[in-house]
């Protein structure tokens, strides 16, 4: 209401086209019109056309349309290097923004190069414990993560925490946020033991400084209800996880969007626990809200359908998870482009739903044109990647082509070695799956020694 009221004054007092008013009608979002009336008025290359492109691209990223807000944002950059120089504060923005952006399209090796300069920029500027440095080094881990590169990420997560603890304090919002990321990284290494320690201290921090009830204390439970599931303690996160969904909907309302996040991990918690019925449920409330509040083909929306077609494969209902994947494929095809990571994620859980189908040629053909891109795209060692090999190693030993299924089970085996270690539980999946293999084949001694070393690890983790 104040910025409405604030607009109507500098319309009346200053006009429809002055600097000012234009100004807040941008806090208002309207971006596309005051980015039209400031090329007009200012010009293409003012200071101010340029800040509202940079904030229009991540308006279009917010919608789920990232491809927009890539051009926009490159054109941004281009702009502000050629007139700012390649070293201005504004230019590193834009260039932190579009490594973002990027990010979002799944161009991870794009977003690394372009977040690596930012980086050595300003610890060069800035130094290396300026608040925007230490920014840009949390945003470089999150870049690795998405990489694969966990151990890199953790490295980097861990000097951030470091550097926020001493020069903020153990209970600023900022250090925080980077324990909790850390958590996050260390759940993805496998290392879910950490991830549970130090999401427990954020949560208790968070609830004593800013309430049981506050966003980012819901945040904090709803990412520990994950590291539980992590664990296999998946009661426990199902507890969490309905704790969260009360005070959301209580907090928040049914309809807001963190309560319906909430929603769909509870979901997913009560199919690791074998109780699809009320994932169903659960699933298709989210479904019917997302498509009256956001629309048929919003990103959220087709991501609830896509995990609603995962629960009826749990039911037993593969033709209808088969339909639904395959119209959250052609959609996000349509919406994103056949290499988006979102559609590559569609088109694999379609392999998969095809392979439970007995269907596995249209299985094999979907996996080999995923991880075709998959490769090219994110790289041969990417955990996206090595899914995509395992799930087709079990379509192989399905169809029959085990010398096949034997030769890609044991590439992923051997990279996952390589990077997670001999007892994550990606590397362990892989030991079975290959022993699987190895069995079917007849080659027996290989099973036996594979199966001795899956039995002490399991015994060591116990």
């Amino acid at each position: 209401m104040f910025h409405a009221v604030v607009l109507e004054k500098h319309k009346k007092i200053l006009g429809e086209d002055h600097p000012d008013t234009l100004f807040t009608m941008s806090n208002l979002e309207h971006g596309v019109v005051v980015w039209e009336k400031q090329k007009r008025i200012l010009g293409e290359e003012h200071p101010d056309t340029l800040i509202t492109m940079s904030d229009l691209a991540f308006i279009y990223q917010r919608l789920g349309q990232s491809i927009r807000a890539e051009e926009l944002g490159a054109i941004a950059l281009e702009k502000r290097k050629r007139i700012l120089g390649e070293n201005h504060q504004a230019t590193l923005i834009t260039m932190s923004n579009l490594a973002f952006i990027y990010q979002s399209l799944g161009q991870c090796i794009k977003a690394e190069e372009l977040g690596t300069v930012v980086l050595e920029k300003r610890r060069r500027i800035l130094g290396e414990e300026h608040p925007e440095t230490l920014t840009t080094m949390s945003d470089q881990a999150w870049i690795y993560q998405r990489l694969g590169q966990s151990t890199k990420a953790e490295e980097l997560g861990a000097v951030v925490l470091e550097k926020r603890k001493r020069i903020l304090g153990a209970d600023h919002p900022e250090t925080l946020i980077t324990m909790n990321n850390l958590a996050f990284i260390y759940q993805s290494l496998g290392q879910c033991i950490k991830a549970e320690e130090l999401g427990t201290v954020v949560l208790e921090k968070r609830r004593r400084i800013l309430g049981e009830e506050h966003p980012e204390t819901l945040t904090t439970m709803s990412d520990l209800a994950w590291i539980y599931q992590c664990l296999g303690q998946s009661t426990k996160a199902e507890e969490l996880g309905a704790v969260v969904l009360e005070k959301r909907k209580r907090v928040l309302g049914e309809d807001h969007p963190e309560t319906l996040i909430t929603m769909n991990n509870l979901a997913f918690i009560y199919q690791s626990l074998g109780q699809c019925i009320k994932a169903e449920e659960l699933g298709t409330v989210v479904l019917e809200k997302r498509r009256r509040i956001l629309g048929e083909e919003h990103p959220d929306t087709l991501t609830t359908m896509n995990d609603l077609a995962w629960i009826y494969q749990c039911l037993g209902q593969s033709t209808r998870a088969e339909e639904l994947g395959a119209v959250v494929l052609e959609k996000r095809k349509r919406i994103l482009g056949a290499d988006h990571p979102e559609t590559l994620i569609t088109m694999n859980s379609l392999a998969f739903i095809y392979q439970c189908l007995g269907q596995c040629t249209r299985a094999e053909e979907l996996g080999t044109v995923v991880l075709e891109k998959r490769r090219r795209i994110l790289g041969e060692e990417h955990p996206d990647t090595l899914i995509t090999m395992g799930d087709l190693a079990s379509t192989y030993e399905r169809l029959g082509q085990l010398s096949r299924a034997e030769e890609f089970g044991t590439v992923v085996l051997e990279k996952r070695r390589k990077i997670l270690g001999e007892d994550h539980p990606h590397t362990l999946w892989a030991m079975k799956s290959l022993h699987r293999t190895y069995q079917a084949s007849g080659k027996l001694d290989e099973a036996v020694s594979l199966s001795l070393l899956i039995e002490n690890i399991e015994g060591t983790d116990n």
